[in-house]
């Protein structure tokens, strides 16, 4: 019986330093991967229909009621943040969702001498955070989101050539080109991806008239 004992003793030894190193060797990766790693879902949309003319034009009565029906789109995302840049249409787009989930507005500056949002028709109250002034390229912006709302659910409004971009750095060469019509204001894109091994997913929709 000692004997059996004695031969057995390292045996459980053995065994059990083994099932540890497979803890740390395969458990602790898929916990530092559920933990620091979650998925991050980007909702991008571009501005709603806008008013005829150049510059930082306003909303049409349509865009206006697109906003508004973005609102059920999104609200039941559980949407973190609404980011918007500093002409009238994007902002305007973004308003009434932001409002709607009690978030701030966080707005991209932007550097062209038409963009502002001080004479908006209707005017921004929602309340606002402003993005430093070296976040000015589509691929920045999605750098910052991936690494301040890791694991949320965050809405961008952008243009009909800023989306694009956003969203081939989000795939980084998984998606195919999207192009949007100067038509088009219905496109709705859900972008899922991770910030260290990304694994991007990307689904096409619509919304809205």
């Amino acid at each position: 019986m000692a004997n059996s004992l004695e031969i057995d003793g390292p045996r459980f030894k053995r065994r059990f330093y083994a099932v540890i190193i497979v803890a740390v060797v395969i458990v602790f990766p898929i916990w530092w991967w559920c933990w620091f790693n979650p998925p991050t879902t980007i909702l991008l949309v571009r501005h709603a229909d806008k008013m005829d003319g150049d510059g930082n034009v306003n909303l049409s009565d349509d865009g206006k009621t697109r906003a508004e029906v973005l609102i059920d789109v999104a609200n039941e995302a559980g949407v973190a943040a609404v980011y918007a840049n500093q002409w009238c249409r994007t902002a305007q787009t973004a308003q009434p969702l932001a409002d709607s989930v009690g978030h701030p507005l966080t707005v991209e500056q932007v550097s062209h001498a038409d963009a502002g949002l001080g004479g908006c028709s209707p005017p921004i109250t929602v309340a606002m955070n402003r993005l430093p002034p070296d976040i000015d390229t589509p691929a920045e912006l999605i750098d910052h989101v991936l690494a301040t709302h890791a694991g949320q659910v965050i809405l961008i409004v952008g243009h009909s050539d800023t989306v694009p971009e956003m969203i081939e750095e989000i795939g980084q060469g998984a998606f195919a080109p999207i192009q949007i019509d100067h038509s088009e204001y219905d496109r709705l894109f859900v972008a899922t991806t991770r910030r260290y091994f990304p694994l991007p997913k990307l689904i096409k929709a619509q919304y809205g008239n």
